[in-house]
C-alpha cells in the first residue's frame, strides 16, 4: 500500500496542519480502480468504530452524533471502493480488508503522531544539521568552542559541520545555501541579502620569525623597521578590502608591498611561512596563542588596521536552528538595528 503524507499548513503559525493521506487504491487491492484522497480522521474515526464494536458506541466515545459517523464510514468506504464493517445485530465488525486497513491505519496514525513530534522539536531549533562557515585559523576561538560545546548540550541529536574558507569565499556559500552561518570579516556593508552580528574585533600587528633582530628589539617596532625586509602577502582578490589596507599602510611607510615574492593563500599559510623563517607578515593579533616561539608577533605603532569579526547569515532566513546557534553564542537574532 502506498501512502504519502502531504502538510498543507493554514494560515497562521498558530493554525494546525491539515493532513491528507494519499491512498492508491490500485495497490491496495482488487475491489478498487481508483485513487481516493482519505483523510487521517477518517482513519480515526474507523479505529474507533473497530474498536468500539459498534457504530453506536463509537459515536459516544468520539463525542459526535451517530448520523455523521454512520456516513463518514459510508464515506470511506465509497472512496476505497470496498466494504470495511459487516454490520450485525448486536454491533459490527470489519471484513478483510478492513482488518488490512485497521492494520495499516494504526501505523499510520502512529507515524504521524511521531512525525508531527520530530518536526516540532526542528522547528525549535533541536534537530537537524547546522553548516558553519569559519576562516582558516579561528576553529580555536574560545567563543566558538564555547557555542558549540552549549549547543550539543542543549541538543545532543544535533549535527555540526564545520568548513574553512577565506571571508570572501564564505560569503559566497553563504549565498549559494551551501553553508548556514559563517565568521567572516571585511563584508560589504552594502550587501542587504546578508545580516552581521558582530563578535569581537581583531587588531592587525606583525609577525615575525623568532629568530629576527626585530622580534627582539626592545624598541617599539614601525613599519619604516620592516622596509626591505622580505615579506609574505596574500593576493588581492582573495580579501580586496584587507588587501587594500595592507597596502596603504606599507606605502605610508615608504615602500610597495606588491612587489613582493612570496604569497600564501590564507593567513594561516603565511604564519606557516614566517615560521619557516621566508619573511613577515601582517596577521591578527589573536593569532599569537597558536603559534610558539617560531613566531612572534609585534604591535607597529603606525600600523592602525582593525577589523570586525561576524557571525553572518542571509538575511531573509528564519532557520531556528540558527537562532539556536546565536543564542548559544549569547547573541541576539537579530542585530538591534536590523
Amino acid at each position: 500500500m502506498d501512502f504519502v503524507v502531504i502538510w498543507m499548513m493554514l494560515g497562521p503559525a498558530q493554525a494546525k496542519p491539515q493532513m491528507l493521506l494519499r491512498y492508491r487504491a490500485y495497490t491496495f487491492s482488487a475491489y478498487a480502480s481508483t485513487g481516493a484522497d482519505v483523510e487521517l480522521k477518517q482513519l480515526r474515526y474507523f479505529l474507533q468504530v473497530c474498536d468500539s464494536g459498534s457504530i453506536a458506541a463509537a459515536a459516544r466515545n468520539l463525542h459526535i452524533a451517530q448520523p455523521a459517523l454512520s456516513r463518514h464510514i459510508a464515506s470511506l468506504e465509497h472512496q476505497l471502493g470496498t466494504r470495511l464493517l459487516v454490520r450485525l445485530p448486536g454491533g459490527v465488525v470489519p471484513t478483510r480488508p478492513g482488518q488490512e486497513l485497521q492494520t495499516l491505519a494504526r501505523d499510520i496514525l502512529s507515524r504521524t503522531l511521531a512525525l508531527g513530534e520530530q518536526l516540532k522539536i526542528a522547528s525549535h531549533g533541536m534537530t537537524g544539521r547546522i553548516r558553519l562557515g569559519i576562516m582558516p585559523g579561528y576553529s580555536a576561538m574560545p567563543q566558538l568552542a564555547a557555542a558549540i560545546g552549549t549547543l550539543r548540550q542543549q541538543a545532543p541529536e544535533l549535527e555540526i559541520h564545520v568548513e574553512a574558507f577565506r571571508s570572501s569565499e564564505l560569503l559566497n556559500l553563504l549565498k549559494q545555501r551551501k553553508i548556514d552561518v559563517c565568521l567572516a570579516a571585511w563584508r560589504s556593508p552594502f550587501d542587504a541579502s546578508f545580516l552581521g552580528t558582530g563578535v569581537c574585533e581583531e587588531t592587525m600587528g606583525i609577525a615575525l620569525p623568532g629568530h629576527w633582530p626585530q622580534a627582539r628589539q626592545r624598541k617599539g617596532l614601525t613599519m619604516g623597521d620592516l622596509a626591505g625586509l622580505p615579506m609574505i602577502m596574500f593576493p588581492r582578490e582573495a580579501s580586496p578590502v584587507h588587501y587594500d589596507k595592507v597596502v596603504d599602510a606599507c606605502l605610508s611607510a615608504g615602500f610597495d608591498p606588491r612587489h613582493c615574492r612570496i604569497s600564501a593563500a590564507d593567513i594561516q599559510a603565511m604564519l606557516g611561512m614566517v615560521c619557516a623563517g621566508l619573511g613577515y607578515a601582517i596577521a591578527p593579533m589573536s593569532f599569537s596563542p597558536q603559534w610558539g616561539p617560531g613566531v612572534v608577533f609585534r604591535a607597529a605603532g603606525d600600523l592602525k588596521i582593525s577589523f570586525t569579526l561576524e557571525l553572518v547569515r542571509i538575511a531573509d532566513d528564519s532557520d531556528p536552528l540558527i537562532d539556536r546557534f546565536l543564542a548559544a553564542w549569547g547573541l541576539p537574532r537579530r542585530p538591534a538595528d536590523a
